[in-house]
């Protein structure tokens, strides 16, 4: 019971990371992420079936995220 406490709480504080908005214009672009990828998306993406996690595209760069050369965001 523990572990899906903590799990949850970990899952809630990633959420509103990745949920935060900042003023700046550039923050409020929302890309799309996987779980294992290493490259970021459009929503509408082929790349993104298994997956798709919405993220800023600031965080997105800042993570050392990369644009995708199918959808090119």
């Amino acid at each position: 019971m523990k572990r899906v406490i903590a799990v949850t709480l970990i899952l809630a504080l990633i959420a509103i990371s990745l949920f935060a908005q900042d003023s700046d214009e550039f923050d409020e672009i929302i890309v799309y992420i996987t779980n294992t990828g290493t490259k970021y998306h459009r929503e509408t993406c082929n790349s993104l079936r298994r997956s798709k996690i919405p993220i800023t595209l600031e965080q997105a760069i800042e993570r050392g995220y990369e644009p995708c050369g199918n959808c090119k965001p």
